[in-house]
């Protein structure tokens, strides 16, 4: 089969497909044209909302506490994305929240920072893990919110970035007040998300 393909990767293989810029170019704008962004009014006045969750690592339990932060599964920053796009925590069907840095999740600063999340359809998701789509993550969310991740290096601009047409984020003033409002509250009574061991999935 590796003879026959030309690699014992598929990843690989889908690569090798996206020789032709301009068909790559038709990749990039179709996982764009599929992602959520959090309004950077928004981001700018609440960025990181529980600023005391971290995620587990495998030898980690949910609902412990480790250097004063509680450790859950992707709970916290779920809550986070979605009341930042004015939903609830169960947020849009068939949906999966990607943090754009590698490795961000196990610093409270950046696992629930909206800098650092963008949610796509499960159906594409992992397309975000191409580091040629990762590198367009990051530079948007500079862009968007003058972010650089956890090692605060400012990324490079990709090539063909100037040709894709990212989409428009606009919430009404009101909505952003009653969005903004809601965040501040959990930051500030629940910087934990919750208490150490129960999960208020649906507020």
């Amino acid at each position: 089969m590796e003879k026959v393909l030309g690699t014992d990767d598929l990843n690989d293989l889908f690569k090798m497909t996206l020789n032709d810029p301009e068909l790559r170019l038709t990749v990039f704008q179709l996982v764009i044209d599929n992602s959520l962004w959090v309004d950077p009014a928004i981001c700018k006045r609440i960025q990181v909302v529980f600023p005391r969750t971290v995620r587990r690592s495998r030898k980690q339990k949910r609902g412990d506490v480790d250097s004063g932060n509680t450790i859950w599964n992707n709970e916290p920053a779920r809550w986070a994305f979605w009341n930042a796009m004015g939903l609830n925590y169960s947020g849009l069907k068939n949906s999966y929240i990607c943090h754009i840095y590698e490795g961000s999740v196990t610093k409270p600063e950046h696992f629930t920072n909206l800098a650092n999340m963008v949610a796509f359809p499960r159906a594409i998701q992992s397309l975000s893990e191409w580091h040629l789509i990762n590198e367009i993550l990051k530079y948007r969310s500079y862009e968007l919110y003058n972010y650089s991740g956890p090692d605060n290096q400012i990324p490079v601009k990709p090539d063909q970035y100037d040709r894709l047409v990212f989409r428009t984020i606009d919430l009404s003033d009101e909505d952003k007040g009653r969005i903004i409002e809601r965040l501040l509250k959990a930051k500030d009574t629940k910087p934990w998300y919750g208490n150490g061991s129960t999960v208020n999935k649906h507020e």
